[in-house]
């Protein structure tokens, strides 16, 4: 069976991240399994990207040609919108590949419109990395529940109506899923319990599996090593956080993240600790004077990134809204526990006083109490072995793509009886 998937991104935020991963991981497996992506492919085996001046400079301009179609009514500051309305071009790229499969990962930002789908012959798989395929166009629905129904009067729009994008968009989507009938892979249980609320998804069609790592490149075996390397002697404890211009998107929890770091430093621990960040983006300004910052910037290699994990005693999450963060899965996996709000799919990653602690959301003060918590426990080996236990147990890569793989069948064959396609066909992995 030919695996196609299709990413906006390769390496651009959370959702091109975990595409690769599962790509390698699947390749591992003996499967042809290729990504087709808009910007990014970094050289990586099997993942194709536009060739060509024109075709990449098209690439970097497809974004935003692709907003303006929201010009006339903005998404409001802090959310997200896509209306995913222009021509896309991609369905020859697409066809020239002839994959008897096609997977989506996060396509928005004008990379595959909608109705391009319904111009495929071949079984759709969808990962869910956010709600944009089961929503009118945003992202994360905050409060809102209208996507179950028709979306409209769009909160994350300006002028919100009863006609507006979020309508229409809405409305695209049952069209196009009526005639392609595509399965959903929902990486954490918060998310796939809100996309069967959506009338646009079918129960049965959504599939939870958790996103994958490699349990050899983030390892709790680097933490020695990493100690020595960024010159932290045994009694220094760290703090670290990190995210995609983190301190940009308030779903991420930037300004709480803050709160909790000024309440940290003034409980009198402030001595013994230091706080690393890492990402695209700035916000070091925000940062308490009295907390000393290390900044590490964008870190593109994930053995770089997991020798960060590795040295760190404790990963602050402070997202308001999350699915199954690949910051999390990467922190477990090298042992570091977690400190997150209970929101999303965070209770299927941090199991509180075992690998790390939940606290009840937006409480700055809970939050700071619990990294308070973990950086003051005499002796962090149980915790940090639980970490790891979770990352191995929850989270490991090539468990991850038998489970696609199996789901792969499934859905073929579910096809083939459909449409009355030779059974078996295309069914060697």
């Amino acid at each position: 069976m030919k695996i196609l998937h299709l990413s906006t991104y390769s390496e651009l935020g959370g959702a091109g991240r975990a595409a690769v991963r599962l790509h390698r991981a699947l390749l591992a497996l003996g499967a042809d399994s290729k990504v087709l992506v808009r910007l990014g492919a970094g050289g990586i085996p099997g993942v194709l990207a536009p060739k060509g001046a024109r075709a990449r400079l098209w690439a970097k301009v497809q974004r935003r040609f692709d907003r303006m179609w929201t010009l006339w009514n903005p998404p409001v500051a802090g959310r997200s919108f896509s209306a995913g309305w222009l021509p896309d071009g991609i369905l020859g790229r697409i066809r020239a590949e002839n994959p008897d499969l096609l997977h989506l990962h996060w396509i928005a930002d004008g990379f595959v419109r909608l109705e391009t789908l319904s111009r495929l012959q071949c079984p759709v798989v969808w990962t869910l990395h956010d709600t944009w395929a089961f929503t009118g166009g945003c992202h994360y629905p905050g409060n809102c529940d209208r996507f179950k129904s028709g979306c409209g009067y769009c909160p994350a729009l300006s002028r919100p109506a009863a006609a507006d994008l979020s309508s229409r968009g809405w409305r695209r989507r049952r069209a196009v899923y009526g005639g392609i009938e595509p399965w959903f892979v929902a990486p954490s249980s918060w998310m796939a319990e809100t996309a069967r609320k959506s009338a646009l998804v079918e129960a049965g069609r959504v599939v939870q599996i958790h996103n994958g790592i490699d349990l050899g490149v983030f390892s709790p075996a680097l933490r020695d090593k990493a100690r020595s390397r960024f010159g932290l002697n045994p009694g220094r404890r760290v703090v670290l956080a990190g995210a995609t211009c983190f301190e940009m998107d308030p779903r991420k929890g930037w300004s709480l993240l803050c709160d909790a770091l000024r309440r940290l430093d003034g409980s009198g621990t402030g001595a013994g600790w230091e706080f690393w960040m890492f990402g695209a983006g700035g916000g070091a300004g925000d940062i308490p004077s009295g907390v000393n910052l290390r900044w590490l910037g964008q870190i593109e290699q994930e053995a770089g990134l997991a020798e960060v994990y590795a040295a760190a005693d404790v990963f602050a999450l402070p997202s308001r809204e999350d699915n199954l963060p690949n910051t999390v899965v990467e922190a477990l996996a090298c042992g570091t526990p977690v400190v997150a709000f209970d929101v999303g799919g965070l209770p299927d990653m941090v199991d509180t006083g075992g690998n790390g602690i939940l606290v009840e959301a937006f409480d700055a003060e809970a939050f700071a109490g619990a990294l308070r918590r973990v950086l003051e426990i005499p002796d962090s080996g149980p915790m940090r072995a639980a970490a790891r236990s979770v990352a191995e147990r929850r989270f490991e890569a090539s468990a991850m793509a038998r489970a696609h793989i199996e789901l792969y069948e499934r859905v073929f064959r579910a096809h083939s009886d459909r449409h009355g396609e030779p059974p078996g066909h295309g069914l060697a992995i």
